[in-house]
């Protein structure tokens, strides 16, 4: 007998030697043999837990775990398992899930302890955290711990059940179909893999563990009580026992869910088990056995006669040898899953709808209740026909009243108010309790407004068809005029928000009302009618009919349907911007598009569209989430360019922090191909990981172009049909600025790199970066921001992003001075969170003005500590030569960052495979890596007022801004045409010289003055030593003419940066000199 090479899964190598198949094959295989006939019989005492666990309760959960592994370790078992997410209890909802989810970590300090403490090994379901990035990642998890408490184990249910399981946590990914060998205290070692409930219920999972050598699955599950649940645990379980030759551990929860009747939770069914690999039961629970435990002793080697009996493993490996289950490898959609498709789709009982419904109502309550608890109220009824014609005021808290005030007479006018209008197809189940805009009202308290959110009635209701609901949103709006006569609303400024239906609701009610919004912002909306009707929205398809009572079948029924449109009451009566996401499949993107062409040509109210690459329906009002903060910046963006409102930018939208300033915040993603969502496909990104990772050896040996061409080009896909990679980096900035990096770094490396300066990218390279730079806003070149920003660690996870704590991630050539020159440009990056910090707040106390009977002395602190932030940053870049040889900056380090403006490509540089516009492919001449694109200096320019003079720098300077991320771009703008620091001390300075002043008043404005003065003069300082470091570093090396020679970005540096430290200089101001002051 020869044996097959392919005869190499471990369960198959197992099973072939207990049949009769000839004495060299038996030998061949023995080690694996041993295991079903051996003479030493391997005998497992093991344990399973049938109770109940206490919901959003880790610690007493955890209090009975040591309990029952003791009892267990009493019985003589030295294995026991617990049901399913036993640590947090299954029936655990909304915030209180998120509540007791544990890190791994956390789990294994806690359990791991017990195991090595007991020498027990267990098997715990827990709700495993995962926070990556800033996200919060939930997954199913089952951990298990040998004798000796090491975590040899942690599987993530791959089979999520039900759309609570699907919403809540994230999928295993396909590495989670592993076994381990787990050691028991007497020295027994078994192969052991585990699975969670629902994936016991499909044959491949278990399957999948048998082959590769598993003799124990491990099945914690929380199975409910209904009328063929009891089929799983009495027949599914000891068929896949019986058909994988494995023993299985199956541990149920038991007795009623808690708030099971508020939840709509069944209780659970019980009847755990001990089952051998002939399918046989060697322990069994009832239903509900008040808490017990099964014990059982497992014979390891005792069932060879029965394998030999039904070799179910080799059999299936001969039949798909020999080509008999060749439509298992079919990748289309084959006949029986189309049945089972078509029987989910038919499945329309009454009962299983409302109890959808009420599971969807409870769950969405429960997830977003957290975003208004502990937030004060008032409660207005502003219609009596029915008790939904209500709206909930909340007013700002006192540390975010800046919006308040008058700013010149110091007055109290009332907060701006945003109008909030929530969702759901005009259905009654959704309400301002359970849908996603309730997460904005926190969001703009933070901001300054006042939020109403508005109640009215829905399609179910009376008078809940059109035009009820239109009638009641604009009665509502109307309200507020009443409202701002006793409360601290201000009415003249409102911004209408609405969300799906209630976008539709914000467009008609800021037509129809008496009181005109500043704003009305109109998201994922439909605003006509017919094309809303054509599109078929919602679940069942007919929102748009149920909402207007009927179907447009006749003339006249189709003339309603305009009457209910938008697009018959143009021109709208106020500045308007429609938003859409490109990925929403609830309410399709051309139905706002259609809409914004149709209000062309009408002269009323500016009318702007954003369409929002990426985002999805409920994408666009998640508060925080990246795509959300694109609407805010344009909303911010048009209340200060169009109604002229005086309004401080709201950092966080602009990915700007106290801590680190314009660093991306949590530290930049070290490797893209890691900590993948599941299905993703790790290997684009690990094999660009892989070749920049290589770059320095290539780069020294002269060969990185034939390293780079043996990358592959991904595909591309349009919107609306977009590839996973592409979704996945649209849902993922900091992975999106990692790949950036990597491409960036090729592409340089490609140009620069060899002897010959290459003028085409190739299209491994040309079409995923082009790509990835469309994602992020910024064009295919290497930048600032991902030259140093994003492309640092620090050594001390715990440390301060500071210098002697920061290496970076990648270099291209490598050595001390690469990494010294961007590492202090990474610190002075973070050192300016301060100065970014002091900046917004000197804003927004000038927008209070006088109304803070503190603003001189306010608006003095913040520009103090302004300028502490600008001092701390100047001692950085002092330091720059330390480390850094300017000799070697410039021959080996300033090479890569050199653009396409470069003297070597006059005609600039072609992007390969990447479509042009006048020529077969794109090319382009953009600028290379220069100080310019960072955001700190310009930002703090923009909040001083010191504005450059209109010359030739200007244009650059403008320019370098779109080589910055777009929100740090648009912060900048914000802060420019925000709230004006430097008029309000000029105003100061004025009122000093037109009338005399107290002593107090006179020292307070000098004070402020001297403040103001203390920031232009660090920022001189910065640009003085900054023009120091460029003539050590490249002028010096460079024997022709300042205007002759160009700095990296492209432009004739040492003249513009001599002229730009001059300009600010000159802006310093002059406090009146008085004979007060003099005294």
């Amino acid at each position: 007998w020869e044996v097959p090479c392919t005869l190499n899964h471990p369960r198959i190598s197992s099973v072939v030697p207990a049949m009769a198949l000839g004495k060299r094959f038996a030998m061949l295989l023995r080690p694996r043999a041993r295991h079903l006939g051996s003479a030493s019989q391997r005998i497992a005492k093991v344990a399973v837990w049938q109770g109940s666990a206490e919901p959003g309760n880790p610690t007493a959960n955890l209090g009975k775990v040591a309990q029952v592994t003791a009892d267990a370790k009493a019985s003589g078992a030295e294995l026991v398992l617990f049901p399913e997410l036993f640590v947090s209890g299954y029936d655990c909802k909304g915030q209180q899930l998120h509540d007791a989810a544990l890190p791994q970590a956390a789990l294994r300090e806690k359990v791991g302890l017990l195991s090595q403490q007991t020498s027990m090994c267990i098997a715990l379901p827990y709700t495993e955290l995962v926070q990556n990035d800033g996200s919060r990642h939930l997954y199913n998890s089952c951990a298990l711990f040998d004798s000796s408490g090491e975590l040899v184990l942690n599987y993530r249910k791959v089979n999520l059940w039900g759309p609570w399981e699907q919403k809540s946590f994230f999928r295993g990914g396909p590495d989670q179909m592993i076994c381990a060998d787990l050691q028991f205290a007497s020295g027994l070692s078994v192969r052991c893999g585990a699975l969670i409930c629902f994936d016991i219920e499909f044959p491949e999972p278990a399957r999948c563990l048998s082959l590769q050598g598993a003799e124990l699955l491990l099945v914690p599950t929380a199975l409910g009580s209904g009328d063929v649940d009891h089929l799983t645990p009495m027949q599914v379980v000891p068929t896949r026992a019986l058909e994988n030759h494995v023993f299985i551990m199956y541990s149920n929860l038991e007795g009623s869910a808690s708030s099971s009747e508020e939840q709509n939770v069944p209780s659970f069914c019980g009847r755990s088990a001990i089952i051998s690999p002939d399918g046989l039961e060697l322990a069994r629970a009832e239903k509900d056995g008040g808490g017990v435990l099964l014990t059982a002793a497992l014979e390891l080697d005792g069932f060879a006669a029965s394998v030999s009996r039904n070799p179910y493993l080799y059999e299936r490996f001969q039949r798909i040898e020999s080509g008999y289950y060749q439509v298992l490898k079919e990748t289309c959609l084959l006949p029986g899953v189309d049945r089972e498709l078509r029987c989910m789709e038919s499945s329309t009982d009454a009962q299983v709808a409302e109890k959808s419904s009420l599971d969807s109502q409870v769950t969405e309550k429960e997830r977003l209740k957290h975003h208004v608890e502990g937030l004060d109220y008032k409660e207005f009824q502003y219609g009596s026909e029915h008790p939904s014609q209500f709206l909930r005021l909340y007013l700002p808290s006192p540390e975010h009243q800046w919006l308040g005030y008058d700013s010149q007479t110091g007055n109290a006018v009332g907060y701006p108010v945003l109008f909030l209008i929530h969702g759901g197809f005009w259905k009654s189940k959704w309400s301002i309790e359970n849908t996603q805009s309730l997460s904005l009202v926190p969001d703009f308290l933070e901001r300054g407004f006042a939020v109403a959110l508005v109640e009215y009635r829905r399609r179910e209701m009376p008078g809940g068809k059109w035009p009820g609901p239109e009638l009641d949103v604009t009665k509502a709006l109307e309200y507020l005029q009443v409202l701002s006569t006793t409360e601290a609303i201000d009415a003249s400024r409102v911004v209408v928000l609405g969300h799906s239906a209630g976008g539709q609701l914000a467009l008609a009610a800021s037509n129809a009302s008496m009181l005109k919004p500043c704003l009305c912002v109109s998201i994922a909306s439909v605003p006509d009618m017919l094309p809303g009707f054509e599109a078929q929205l919602s679940d069942e398809g007919d929102a748009i009919q149920q909402y207007m009572g009927f179907c447009p079948d006749s003339e006249e029924e189709k003339q309603k349907y305009t009457e209910a449109s938008l697009s018959s009451k143009l021109p709208l009566q106020c500045p308007t911007l429609l938003v859409s996401g490109t990925e929403d499949v609830d309410v399709p993107p051309r139905l706002l598009k259609e809409f914004h062409e149709k209000c062309f040509g009408h002269s009323g109210s500016p009318v702007e569209l954003l369409e929002v690459y990426g985002a999805d329906h409920y994408h666009l009002v998640t508060a925080g989430d990246r795509r959300w903060q694109e609407v805010v910046r344009k909303m911010t963006q048009m209340l200060q360019e169009i109604c002229k409102w005086q309004l401080p930018p709201h950092a966080e939208d602009y990915g700007v922090t106290e801590r680190s300033g314009f660093l991306p915040s949590p530290d930049p993603m070290a490797n893209c191909s890691v900590d993948l969502p599941p299905s993703s496909d790790a290997s684009l990104f690990a094999s660009w990981e892989k070749c920049v990772e290589e770059l320095p050896s290539h780069l020294c040996a002269g060969n990185v172009r034939e390293r780079i061409l043996s990358l592959t080009v991904p595909v591309v896909g349009l919107e609306g049909c977009l590839e996973s990679w592409q979704v996945l980096l649209l849902s993922d900035e900091a992975r999106a600025e990692r790949v950036f990096l990597l491409l960036s770094w090729m592409g340089h490396a490609w140009v620069w790199g060899e002897e010959t300066v290459s003028h085409e990218l190739p299209s491994c390279i040309a079409i995923p970066w082009a790509e990835v730079a469309r994602i992020l806003g910024r064009p295919p070149i290497l930048t600032y921001y991902s030259f140093n920003a994003s492309n640092w660690r620090r050594l001390d996870p715990k440390g301060e992003v500071a210098l002697g704590n920061l290496c970076r991630l990648n270099n291209f050539l490598g050595g001390q001075d690469e990494e010294w020159f961007s590492v202090v440009h990474v610190a002075i990056e973070a050192a300016a969170g301060k100065a970014l910090a002091a900046a917004v707040r000197a804003q927004q106390v000038v927008v209070a003005g006088h109304g803070n009977h503190n603003f001189q002395e306010d608006l003095a602190e913040a520009l103090n500590s302004l300028a502490r932030g600008i001092d701390g940053m100047l001692e950085l870049l002092k330091r720059m030569k330390e480390r850094c040889d300017p000799y070697i900056y410039y021959m080996r380090v300033r090479v890569f960052m050199k653009g396409w403006t470069a003297d070597e490509l006059p005609d600039g540089m072609t992007y390969g495979g990447v479509p042009g516009e006048e020529t077969r492919w794109r090319q382009e001449k953009f600028f290379g890596e220069t100080g310019a694109q960072s955001s700190v200096i310009p930002a703090l320019d923009a909040a001083m007022g010191l504005a450059m003079s209109e010359d030739e720098l200007s244009p650059y300077l403008q320019a370098m801004r779109s080589y910055m991320p777009p929100k740090h771009a648009d912060f900048i703008r914000r802060l420019e045409t925000g709230p004006g620091v430097r008029k309000a001390i000029l105003e100061e300075v004025s009122k000093q010289s037109e009338s005399p002043a107290s002593d107090r008043e006179t020292e307070s404005r000098r004070e402020l003055v001297a403040s103001y003065n203390r920031c232009v003069q660090g920022l001189t300082n910065f640009r003085a030593v900054h023009f120091e470091l460029a003539f050590t570093f490249v002028r010096k090396w460079d024997k022709r003419k300042d205007d002759e020679i160009k700095g990296t970005g492209g432009t004739p540096f040492m003249p513009y940066l001599k002229k730009h430290r001059e300009s600010t200089r000159s802006l310093l101001i002059d406090f009146p000199d008085n004979s007060k002051m003099e005294k």
